[in-house]
This record gives C-alpha cells, structure tokens and sequence, in this order.
C-alpha cells in the first residue's frame, strides 16, 4: 500500500512523529516518500475527528525549532470537527499547521467545522496553519470558528508571515 494518513490515529502519531514527542512504532516513512528530494506526506481519507482525538493531537511543527519544512498533500480530503491542538505555554503557534518554514508546502487540504480553543499563551492562530513562511495551496476552511488571542495574531487558513497563500478560500467562518 502507499504511505500516507488514512486516520485520526496516522494524523495524531504524524504530528507527534515531527515534534519528536512519539513513543509508538510508527515512523515518518510511513506516511511519506521522498519524490526529487523532496519528502511527500499525504493524506489519503477524509477524517472526522473526536474530541478524545483532537486533544493527542499536537501542532504540526509546533515551535520554530521543529518547523514543518516539507511537502503535505492533502489529495483533496477533508479534515472535519478538528478542535485545534493546544500545547499552551509550550506552544506558541496554534493550528493544524504550527510553524511552516519556508521551504514547507500545504496544499489541497479542506478543514471543515474547526474550533480554535482561547490559549492566553498563543503567539498566533490560523486553522491551517499560525506561522507561515511557506506555501499554502488549494486550501480550504469552511464552517469554522477561531476565538481572538489576547496578543498577537489570527487567521482562518493562516496567520500568515513572509510566506505564499494561493488558491485558498474560507467560507461561512466566524472570528469571535
């Protein structure tokens, strides 16, 4: 079979496999493949989360010391009923995404009914991603909330920094 994420529980040990927080017996090769030298993770399920799910599941490259700096191609699925993962005081980037570098690249990924938690730590927060000096592509954040910060900024597909956004909508979202 092709490596990819076909569940909550890939999603859960992917993020936790890049933070370098993971103690199970799952490895980064199992949910990508290096194509031209580049490292290609892809989703390949649309998955409905629980509320048990969402709180082992961290920020993808939470902090700038574990950026994401790679490939993730969501085919076109959609991730649904994502709370946003929380690290509080250990993370100040909160969103699917945490910190994209700038050579990581997102795309054709949808986030459908998302919820953002309020964290008085967080330094900023985007549905898909909070720091991006990446690229995100043919992305997607419908039907969603995202609760203001108390510094800092947000977003509904990213608090975007230097990085790309192209192709990207977000439809019938609330900030609050």
């Amino acid at each position: 079979t092709r490596p990819g994420i076909r569940t909550a529980e890939d999603l859960i040990a992917f993020s936790q496999l890049i933070n370098g927080k993971y103690e199970g017996n799952k490895t980064l090769a199992d949910f990508g493949e290096q194509v031209n030298g580049t490292t290609i993770y892809r989703l390949l399920e649309d998955i409905v989360f629980t509320e048990e799910e969402c709180s082992r599941l961290q920020p993808i490259g939470g902090l700038a010391t574990k950026a994401f700096s790679d490939t993730f191609d969501g085919e076109g699925h959609t991730i649904s009923k994502l709370i946003l993962p929380d690290e509080s005081a250990l993370n100040k980037y909160t969103g699917l995404f945490g910190y994209l570098d700038s050579a990581a690249v997102v795309k054709n990924i949808h986030i459908d009914q998302a919820t953002s938690v309020t964290n008085p730590y967080c330094n900023q927060t985007g549905i898909i991603a909070a720091k991006n000096y990446g690229t995100i592509d043919h992305c997607s954040v419908t039907n969603s909330k995202i609760y203001s910060v108390e510094y800092g900024s947000i977003g509904l597909i990213s608090a975007n920094s230097s990085g790309y956004i192209t192709n990207c909508y977000s439809q019938n979202n609330t900030i609050q």
